[in-house]
């Protein structure tokens, strides 16, 4: 996913749904990054693949913690 001037995300999701996310500098390191760890790389985050991810209690926490302005780092 590409985010402007802060580069590009990496979201990597694993079979048991368990995620995490990266930054690279740029989509050209990302997709470098990508290949070398043989990873299959996803253009849309459409909604058959979106329902295979699990959101734990930190994200609910941190995503609740944004939208509502208080503390984003618990």
């Amino acid at each position: 996913e590409h985010i402007g001037q802060a580069g590009t995300r990496i979201v990597l999701v694993g079979a048991d749904g368990l995620w995490g996310d990266l930054v690279a500098p740029t989509y050209a390191v990302a997709e470098q990054a990508a290949g070398k760890a043989g990873l299959t790389l996803h253009e849309e985050f459409d909604g058959e693949f979106a329902a295979k991810v699990v959101t734990g209690p930190y994200e609910w926490t941190r995503m609740a913690g944004i939208q509502i302005g208080g503390p984003s780092d618990r």
